[in-house]
């Protein structure tokens, strides 16, 4: 989560996180988004110069060269997670990354909740800070749908902490709607969510 996110915790979070992890436990105050794959899907038309794809073998050898450290190491992860990727190139260039599974909702390396037949989840979302402010992360995800419809997939749902500003009015710009979605990590064991999230909310709320 990028620091300027952090920042906007209000400060008693801020207190109550740092206390409790020294403890080992953690909290993260999440939101679940979800947009309705039977809505029409607008696409972002993308940069000149850029190309939005499934990631080809190749493209994927790039997201561990081109990358730094820690992209490269989360690309590493979502791939072993079984997880698609849609790349945005520029060139020989990765401008831009989103993952997608259709089988699992991971928080990080951990698994939270087996997803419905109906259901996709994307993910673990990177843009270059060169490339931002060029509506790459809307080309992206808008791709993510589309792949995921002409499936038959019903709908599509991420995680995104709540004081993430920018990505939660980004991805509300694409049509998802958001619940509170608080997750639980306790020492020695995998995260877990604090409620049922929601699957399949916006055709209940359409």
């Amino acid at each position: 989560m990028p620091a300027a996110a952090r920042d906007r915790k209000p400060l008693w979070i801020r207190a109550t996180s740092r206390t409790a992890g020294l403890f080992g436990v953690r909290f993260y105050n999440m939101l679940y988004g979800e947009r309705s794959l039977g809505d029409a899907i607008h696409q972002v038309e993308p940069p000149a110069g850029l190309v939005i794809r499934r990631a080809t073998s190749g493209d994927r050898e790039l997201l561990e060269s081109d990358l730094a450290p820690a992209q490269a190491k989360s690309c590493r992860i979502a791939a072993a997670q079984q997880s698609r990727c849609i790349v945005a190139m520029n060139g020989q260039k990765v401008a831009g990354y989103s993952w997608l599974n259709t089988r699992d909702i991971y928080l990080l390396s951990w698994r939270l909740q087996k997803l419905p037949p109906d259901g996709g989840y994307t993910y673990n979302s990177f843009v270059r800070p060169e490339y931002r402010g060029q509506k790459i992360f809307q080309c992206l995800t808008g791709a993510a749908y589309s792949e995921l419809a002409g499936e038959g997939f019903q709908f599509c749902c991420n995680l995104v902490d709540r004081h993430n500003a920018p990505s939660v009015a980004a991805r509300k710009r694409l049509g998802a709607l958001f619940h509170a979605a608080p997750i639980l990590k306790l020492p020695g064991l995998d995260p877990f969510p604090l409620r049922r999230l929601p699957f399949g909310v916006t055709a209940r709320e359409s």
